[in-house]
């Protein structure tokens, strides 16, 4: 799936940015009750969104960043993404 961008300032993330990405959106997340119960603390959140970003999202899926901090991840509903980061 494409999604014009044309005259946003949203962008694409290149696959060098996952990092960014994945601490963008732990950022977004650390306050979210159900990720502090499954990971404990923010930093553990972090932890796991930059493998996620990084062995999932940028790899088999759709990431897009905006210049002023903001970014975004997802997998399609019918994607089946390998994930083998944990074993």
């Amino acid at each position: 799936m494409d999604i014009d961008l044309a005259g946003s300032s949203i962008r694409k993330a290149e696959r060098d940015e996952w990092k960014q990405v994945a601490d963008i959106t732990a950022e977004a997340f650390a306050d979210d009750p159900v990720n502090r119960f499954v990971f404990g603390s923010p930093r553990a959140i972090k932890s796991a969104f930059r493998v996620m970003m990084r062995e999932m999202y940028l790899k088999h899926g759709q990431c897009y960043l905006h210049p002023e901090g903001g970014a975004t991840a997802w997998l399609a509903p019918s994607m089946d993404a390998p994930f083998t980061g944990w074993t």
